[in-house]
């Protein structure tokens, strides 16, 4: 949520956030590349961000006329704000945070098709190394895109006009809300867990984009990787970062990839959309699974060995399928 300031009145105005550059108070804008707008308002602008989160770097601010055809314009901002000429006139505005890496943007022409969305990936991307090896077969998910996690992402969307006047002193606040879920996912009871060499997940089912304008999320439906890493003596643990579970997909399926000493290579499922969906707090999503039984595999583990490499050529992937209990 965000709002401004006029005189004094205060009028709420929207919610949301996104991007990339900055300076001192304000630091670029995108619209005018730093013309001089000599009839403009002087416009205060501050951002009140969740005590849940870290402060971002900085975040991008946009302001699109509502009556015309000029462009939208953006502005950049350290996180204490700053100020920034800006003609007089209606506008609808939007921010986000533009410290990302892994998140791409796209829609710039209007509000409502501006989205946030990652690059393609792959589901061995959560692996602590490089995989050369064969890839694991991706099943019933084959048709579903592989995409990256994004950033942590906060957004503030437009929920009424901002309305800037000629000589009048103007500020305005923005108040980003997190767009972006955290998933702790934890597998338990792995029998003979001395036997990985490493492991990966990956979860289907997931949303791939992140509607800014419209604070919600998007349509696609994308595969996401995610690490895994030993946690005690018989689970693997990991988190990833999402846009949350797609509305439009029918599952959610957890995928557990092991690569064993021995040279063998293990696919365990799980079907986890009742998880997520009774999750008390969708950007807080805690999953776990259960039940996945190793051989006891006595070689030592040395990378030298043809067998014990994780880009070993060898297309022998088995998968399980494992019913969780409820």
């Amino acid at each position: 949520m965000s709002l401004i300031e006029s005189g004094h009145s205060l009028l709420p105005i929207g919610l949301c956030s996104l991007l990339q550059c900055i300076a001192t108070g304000c630091v670029y804008d995108y619209s005018t590349c730093g013309d001089i707008i000599p009839d403009g308002t002087t416009v205060s602008v501050s951002f009140d961000f969740p005590s849940s989160l870290p402060v971002p770097e900085g975040m991008a601010t946009l302001f699109y006329p509502t009556e015309g055809d000029a462009d939208y314009s953006r502005y950049d901002f350290r996180p204490s704000g700053g100020t920034v000429e800006i003609n007089p006139g209606s506008y609808l505005t939007a921010a986000f945070n533009n410290d990302t890496e892994s998140i791409l943007f796209r829609g710039f022409s209007s509000l409502s098709s501006l989205k946030a969305y990652t690059r393609e990936g792959k589901v061995t991307d959560g692996l602590s190394a490089s995989y050369s090896g064969a890839m694991p077969p991706l099943g019933r998910v084959a048709d579903i895109p592989v995409v990256i996690q994004p950033d942590m992402l906060m957004c503030v969307a437009p929920s009424a006009p901002a309305d800037i006047a000629p000589d009048v002193n103007t500020r305005i606040r923005f108040s980003p809300a997190q767009a972006v879920a955290t998933y702790s996912i934890t597998i338990d009871d792995i029998t003979n867990l001395s036997s990985v060499r490493e492991g990966c997940v990956s979860l289907s089912g997931l949303c791939g984009d992140y509607m800014i304008g419209l604070s919600r999320k998007g349509d696609s439906v994308v595969t996401i990787p995610g690490s895994l890493k030993s946690d005690t003596g018989s689970s693997m643990a990991g988190k990833m970062l999402t846009f949350g579970y797609a509305p439009a997909s029918a599952s959610c399926l957890l995928r557990v990839y092991l690569w064993l000493r021995d040279g063998e290579k293990r696919v365990y499922e799980f079907e986890v959309k009742e998880q997520i969906m009774q999750a008390p707090d969708p950007l807080n999503v805690s999953i776990r699974a259960r039940g996945i039984a190793l051989p006891e595999i006595d070689t030592p583990d040395n990378p030298d060995a043809p067998d014990s490499s994780l880009g070993v050529n060898v297309d022998n992937w088995e998968t399980i399928d494992i019913e969780l209990s409820t």
